[in-house]
């Protein structure tokens, strides 16, 4: 039986203001049926404006998928991290053929319909000038296509609406994710937050900033035609600060490193981004998921650092030199985050460290941790524990 750590809060009332945008589709596409797991998917494009009062020039594409002859209430939208696309949520095992990386196949499985979406600049999705790409930019794209949802423009195979949307994010698609809930908090009935909290480990950040470079000099997407901006990591990189310090399919990685996307140099950078932390307003049920062995939020991996930066001791001040004499923003704009990893010891340890992150009006905390998992935690040799957690935890928390 899976369980998770809880603590709840009293709902505090109140009404986040805000109006969908309008004129949204949702274009099918590859139609077909998943037979070996009893599920249906299809592709769908969702028109998108960068920004409040532009065009929506650019597009959003995600994998839709629902039980087989069944139309769920309630739809899960499955949002990657950086470096990735919505293939994170699907990921084959290369060295069995099963479903035990597949979170999508599971949560189809428990009876709800996934969509899981590539974010602006990310996969299939369009590349707009990478500066135009920000975490404001992530979380407007992101409304977008809830909005879409909301509407009717996608629906199950038979044409049902759902009328229940859980937001589940990994990584930086958690980041987005609490802009989303905050800024636009009339979007979702419950959100999942995994492998990322309000902390970051001293280590996380040469090891993700010493692992990026230039998109246009990797081989993947060397005849993409992206500019300078765009950023992938160095090969060879991605165990580091993905993997390690958990044990792990030597294959997975293999495959992870040719599947890999892109992340932009302004979404690791922004002002409101990874270093800076608005503060936020959640307003509805929430969980927390992180992996015991995380080396961005949970375990320094020190031994990382001059197998990924060259650096050695002075890899973190060389990293954060750049940034000495950047102005500082106003206490009332941004909020820091904090500097050491969380207390991932146990489900009430994190929830007492990462609450009050959440805003005074989050009705509800739970946690889930995955022992000897890494930051990837759909790749953790035992994911499928932390699939029936999760899905179990919307089962309880969605009335179906």
């Amino acid at each position: 039986m899976t369980t998770w750590g809880v603590r709840r809060w009293r709902r505090v009332p109140g009404v986040v203001g805000g109006a969908l945008l309008s004129l949204l589709t949702a274009v099918p596409a590859l139609a077909g049926q998943d037979t070996d797991t009893g599920r249906e998917c299809r592709d769908v494009q969702v028109p998108v404006a960068l920004a409040p009062g532009q065009s929506a020039d650019e597009r959003i594409y995600g994998s839709l998928c629902t039980p087989s002859g069944r139309s769920p209430d309630t739809i899960q939208l499955l949002v990657h991290g950086a470096t990735y696309t919505g293939l994170y949520w699907e990921f084959p095992d290369p060295s069995g053929g099963s479903d035990r990386y597949n979170y999508a196949a599971a949560a189809n499985k428990a009876g709800f319909a996934t969509l899981a979406i590539d974010r602006i600049g990310s996969g299939r999705s369009s590349h707009p000038l990478s500066t135009t790409i920000t975490l404001e930019s992530n979380a407007f794209t992101v409304h977008q296509v809830v909005a879409a949802i909301r509407r009717g423009q996608i629906t199950a195979p038979d044409g049902k609406q759902f009328h229940k949307v859980v937001y589940v994010g990994h990584s930086y698609g958690t980041v987005v994710g609490w802009v989303l809930s905050t800024d636009y908090g009339e979007d979702l009935d419950a959100v999942v937050f995994t492998a990322n909290v309000r902390g970051v480990t001293v280590t996380a950040l040469p090891l993700v900033y010493g692992s990026v470079y230039p998109a246009a000099l990797d081989p993947r997407f060397a005849e993409d035609g992206l500019d300078p901006g765009y950023l992938t990591t160095v090969p060879g990189t991605r165990d580091e600060f993905l993997y390690k310090p958990a044990r792990f399919d030597p294959a997975l990685v293999a495959f992870d490193e040719k599947t890999k996307s892109t992340v932009t140099a302004t979404e690791l950078t922004s002002p409101r981004g990874l270093l800076n932390l608005p503060p936020l307003d959640v307003r509805v049920p929430t969980l927390l998921v992180v992996g015991s062995l995380d080396s961005q939020v949970c375990k320094e991996n020190f031994d990382a650092i001059p197998t990924v930066t060259g650096g050695g001791a002075g890899a973190v001040d060389a990293l954060l030199a750049p940034f000495e004499d950047a102005p500082l923003p106003l206490p009332q704009q941004v909020r820091l985050a904090r500097l050491g990893g969380a207390d991932c010891s146990s489900p009430e340890t994190l929830i007492a460290y990462e609450r009050p992150h959440l805003g005074p009006h989050v009705p509800s905390v739970d946690a889930f941790i995955l022992p000897g998992a890494p930051h990837d935690l759909n790749q953790a040799l035992n994911a499928e524990d932390y699939f029936t957690a999760v899905n179990d935890w919307i089962a309880a928390t969605i009335d179906r």
